[in-house]
């Protein structure tokens, strides 16, 4: 069994998103001959927990935890207690929604921190992975982003041990659309990082071919770049799960339609809503024949009249089993990227839906990966984001088949199969060994 240090910042008790492809890289791992060892943050208050998780730990994995100093927390937290500070904040906010704390540490992301906030946690932890290092015997190193603070902290271990690494991204870098520059210096900064993790790793991967083939920069060898999407883990859907559609027919009221994730920035559901509105305006749908069940942690989004209050259900974060079961008792489940994301973006969501054989009403780039995906499993309508009225017909149709209790479809479970998680792992433990030999 060969030993893998794996830093990533997001993992178990921690939740969310950015858990989920860690997580199942270490289950998996060892059944390949790779025993992984954890290097990830110590959780503090107001991080998100999901303890269901932690299930899917191997027994024997060591977990070291390495306290993040929070700096701007506190930091933040004493300027907004000086005297004035609310005052002028409220001029400088313009109106903007918050409190002085949030505000504050909101700028010190943007302008101080580099290149993330996270990199306070890379600096606690980097004499600690040290003594890792010096304690025992390490064949390769894994880091993954985001945060990209874990790409830099594995890159001084690079140059310290000189261990073999492999550069795992999740998202895109210094073209991420949702990385704001508020300084020339910042996207500056942001590319000669990057740069200086590309040319380092000895292996880079990413989750979608579009971001592999942005990452390959001229100069750099094309070998060692390779996709790895994300997946689902079957496991996660056993036949007790598949259960929970008994408690909702196909054509039983109200017509589900199930979101599950994050939304923030560019991604909003704020298009569907407004679909959804035309349908109840023209007297084609009423508020009690539908949900809209958004679960998971986003802004406040509201229907126009009063009266169709009860159309929209949000939950906040549940913990991964729990939202499982919430897509299984869906009849359709939504899925957004908006189109400034670009082709590349899949999301991981994207992967447990196809999982649960349930239709997709997919609001997404119509050129992109994603789209592209659906497709060929023939699993459901791809809608451009930005078409209010295609938004509208296509529901409407849905809908229609619903009635009619016509709205399951064929889906090529050949393809879905894929991206089971262990498969996906096993194409890691590949590159992990071609690296080491």
């Amino acid at each position: 069994m060969r030993n893998l240090l794996y830093i990533a910042y997001y993992f178990p008790p921690l939740g969310g998103a950015g858990v989920q492809r860690t997580l199942k890289f270490v289950k998996y791992l060892p059944d390949f001959g790779w025993q992984p060892h954890i290097l990830t943050v110590l959780p503090a208050t107001g991080y998100i927990l999901d303890t269901s998780l932690n299930k899917d730990v191997p027994y024997g994995i060591t977990v070291t935890q390495a306290p993040d100093p929070l700096r701007l927390d506190k930091m933040a937290a004493w300027i907004a207690n000086l005297p004035g500070v609310w005052a002028l904040l409220e001029r400088l906010r313009t109106g903007k929604p918050g409190n002085p704390r949030e505000y504050i540490r909101s700028l010190f992301r943007r302008y101080a921190e580099m290149p993330d906030a996270q990199s306070g946690w890379a600096r606690q932890a980097y004499p600690i992975a040290k003594d890792l290092i010096r304690s025992q015997t390490f064949d390769a190193m894994i880091s993954t982003s985001l945060p990209y603070s874990d790409h830099l902290l594995a890159l001084k271990l690079k140059r310290d041990a000189n261990l073999p690494w492999l550069a795992d991204f999740r998202d895109e870098w210094s073209q991420n659309p949702y990385l704001e520059h508020f300084t020339p210096y910042h996207p500056w900064q942001h590319r000669r990082l990057e740069m200086k993790v590309l040319f380092s790793a000895d292996q880079v991967v990413s989750v979608s071919e579009p971001i592999t083939q942005n990452l390959c920069r001229p100069g750099m060898n094309p070998l060692k770049f390779h996709t790895i999407t994300n997946g689902y883990d079957g496991s996660d859907f056993d036949a007790s799960l598949r259960a929970i559609e008994n408690l909702n027919p196909n054509n039983a009221a109200p017509f589900t339609i199930t979101y599950v994730g994050s939304l923030y920035g560019m991604s909003t559901p704020l298009n569907l809503i407004r679909a959804i509105e035309g349908l109840l305006d023209q007297g084609l749908l009423l508020p009690s024949e539908i949900r809209l069940r958004l679960i998971g942690r986003m802004g406040s989004f509201s229907f126009r009249k009063p009266e169709w209050k009860s159309v929209l259900e949000t939950t906040g974060y549940m913990e991964h089993t729990l939202a499982i079961q919430e897509l299984m008792k869906a009849h359709i489940l939504l899925l957004i990227i908006p189109n400034e994301r670009g082709s590349g973006a899949y999301t991981g969501k994207i992967f447990e839906y196809l999982a649960t054989g349930k239709p997709i009403l997919a609001l997404v780039p119509t050129q992109g990966v994603a789209a592209q995906l659906i497709t060929e499993c023939q699993s459901g309508w791809i809608v451009d984001p930005d078409n209010v009225a295609e938004i509208q017909k296509n529901l409407q149709e849905i809908i229609s088949r619903w009635k009619s209790n016509l709205l399951k479809i064929p889906y090529k479970t050949d393809i879905v199969k894929k991206y089971e998680r262990r498969n996906l792992t096993a194409h890691l433990a590949t590159l992990l060994d071609k690296m080491c030999n």
